[in-house]
């Protein structure tokens, strides 16, 4: 995946916006929402600290 940081930099942000989109009735879809935002994004912070190569880091 070339773009996974863009992807974990932008994730809460496309939440928040669908978290915008619903009506405030439906709160717990408003969890709901927030719930998978958090763990898609943690998820792809993990995948991302599981395969870094310190090794081949350019910048380090």
């Amino acid at each position: 995946m070339e773009h996974l940081l863009t992807y974990i930099i932008f994730s809460p942000l496309i939440g928040i916006i669908l978290i915008g989109l619903v009506p405030r009735r439906f709160e717990e879809g408003v969890r709901s929402i927030a719930l998978f935002t958090t763990i898609f994004t943690a998820a792809l912070a993990y995948y991302l600290w599981i395969n870094f190569n310190l090794f081949n880091a350019p910048y380090l």
